[in-house]
């Protein structure tokens, strides 16, 4: 919305500059063209300029409009994930016997994962290091010798990875959240 406003904006002071410019133009050098004509000539002569220079306008209009927005592409989630990311927090919940047992963990400031292009990572996880690889593929992010976890959420700035392991009536389940 805010790019049709722009050029319409553009287009209006478009059309104005060139209103300006017929007028001066006329002013100037068919002011003694028009003194000879007759009331109807100079009326008929204007009402012309004045379709021409309608028509111009809706045309400088529809030209602006047109090219001045590009659409936006999207990223995949195979492209946001590039990067490196620190985690910020890591929650815990082992439900066993019908309770729920939670553990936060948010002293993670020097862990991080790191995904490249090519599809390797490289992770940094109380002080070991170790790489691996990685696909993504619908909101799933498998980590190769490690897990599959649901992407909850993934944007430019933030990634929330959610796994959950059932066995029988019991379950663990991890939500890390990650920031760049």
């Amino acid at each position: 919305m805010r790019c049709k406003i722009k050029s319409f904006i553009q287009a209006i002071s478009f059309f104005e500059l060139i209103k300006e410019i017929l007028k001066l133009f006329a002013s100037l050098s068919w002011m003694s063209y028009f003194r000879h004509q007759s009331i109807i000539n100079i009326l008929t002569k204007t009402l012309f300029m004045k379709k021409i220079l309608s028509a111009f306008a809706i045309l400088a209009f529809f030209s602006v409009s047109f090219t001045a927005c590009k659409k936006e592409k999207t990223k995949t989630a195979a492209e946001q994930i590039v990067g490196t990311w620190q985690i910020s927090n890591i929650l815990y919940n082992q439900h066993t016997n019908g309770a729920d047992h939670i553990i936060s963990t948010n002293d993670t400031a020097n862990d991080t994962y790191e995904f490249t292009k090519d599809g390797t990572v490289n992770i940094n996880l109380d002080g070991q290091s170790g790489s691996s690889t990685y696909t993504i593929t619908d909101n799933k992010l498998t980590i190769t010798d490690d897990d599959t976890y649901d992407i909850k959420k993934l944007d430019d700035h933030n990634l929330v990875l959610y796994l959950k392991t059932v066995s029988g009536s019991d379950y663990d389940e991890v939500t890390v959240t990650f920031k760049r």
